[in-house]
């Protein structure tokens, strides 16, 4: 059989050209991530393995780490994932320190790294930062104060959200304003009375945030009554 040059340049270009369509990935893409996230609570970031060409490289299986870069506190979670056709996943992330420049780097061997885009960092707790102190029934108790705050005692000055109050124990009813809007991360509670004697406490809450309990404080009398008339 004769085989002529032609048809072994075709049979070479058949085996070349998709090899040469099949580029190798240059350089990663965060393609998922958040831009608000509350301090310990889990989020995702995706990142892609792209070719020169932008184009996913589905033939990537190396590893991908990432690694807080901007900001402040922990990134905490699987930190390195293998990638899967190109795209690895991270779906258990947390951040507990709040912070409104956190950025996130992803790297993977030889590849050129990217820099996710900003991600801020909420409250996820109340904390009462000046307890109620002893008062007279119906008097007002002094200024009870309560922040925003993350675990690590930091307040979110960015938080505006309204602070509710409640008596969590002892008997009797709960005057004075509630909720009260915070304002850069604390809310005061200026005028709060309880009308019976007794040992009581409060509780504060505020959507999508842990609640917090006070501290035990009594209300006493607020006035003499005659048992016995005198005769």
């Amino acid at each position: 059989m004769r085989i002529s040059w032609l048809s072994i340049l075709a049979a070479f270009l058949f085996l070349a050209v998709p090899a040469a369509l099949s580029a190798q990935a240059d350089h990663l893409t965060i393609t998922t991530v958040p831009s608000t996230v509350q301090a310990n609570a889990t989020f995702t970031i995706v990142v892609e393995a792209r070719d020169a060409g932008n184009a996913v490289d589905t033939g990537y299986s190396t590893n991908v780490t990432l690694a807080r870069n901007g900001g402040s506190g922990t990134l905490g979670g699987t930190l390195t994932v293998a990638a899967t056709a190109g795209v690895a996943t991270f779906n258990n992330l947390t951040l507990d320190t709040i912070s409104t420049t956190v950025t996130i780097d992803a790297t993977s061997g030889a590849l050129t790294p990217d820099t996710s885009t900003t991600i801020s960092v909420t409250a996820d707790r109340l904390i009462i930062t000046a307890q109620p102190g002893n008062a007279a029934a119906n008097a007002t108790i002094s200024t009870v104060s309560v922040a925003a705050r993350d675990g690590n005692g930091n307040t979110d000055t960015s938080f505006t959200g309204n602070i509710a109050v409640a008596l969590n124990s002892g008997s009797g009813a709960l005057s004075g304003t509630t909720p009260v809007a915070a304002t850069a991360g604390v809310a005061d509670f200026t005028d709060l009375s309880v009308n019976a004697i007794g040992t009581k406490d409060l509780i504060f809450t505020s959507t999508g945030l842990s609640a917090a309990t006070s501290s035990s404080f009594d209300i006493s009398a607020d006035r003499l009554v005659f048992t016995t008339q005198p005769v």
